[in-house]
């Protein structure tokens, strides 16, 4: 929890921050951590995107930049159902 609390502390006052300590992995974080971890001997930090505005979430990877180490596996996904294609205004 130390590491969850000093990411909180980095996060902007107006954005809303809501912590789930008690709540289980999303099966997007579950599923590469069973297969990778089947022990599940490693703590893991979930963390979801407030946002797609391509500004604010280049801000939010500027925030959490300082929490990387050599010792930290950082894992990413793009959820397909989200990803549309690019369409011209006509």
């Amino acid at each position: 929890m130390a590491l969850a609390h000093r990411v909180a502390g980095t996060m902007p006052d107006g954005d809303s921050l809501y912590e789930h300590p008690s709540r289980g992995l999303d099966h997007g974080a579950w599923v590469p951590l069973m297969a990778m971890y089947p022990l599940g001997d490693i703590p893991v930090l979930q963390l979801g995107l407030p946002t797609h505005d391509p500004g604010r979430l280049l801000e939010l990877g500027a925030r959490l930049a300082p929490f990387l180490t050599r010792a930290m596996l950082t894992k990413g996904e793009v959820p397909t159902g989200r990803c549309t294609p690019l369409s011209r205004a006509s």
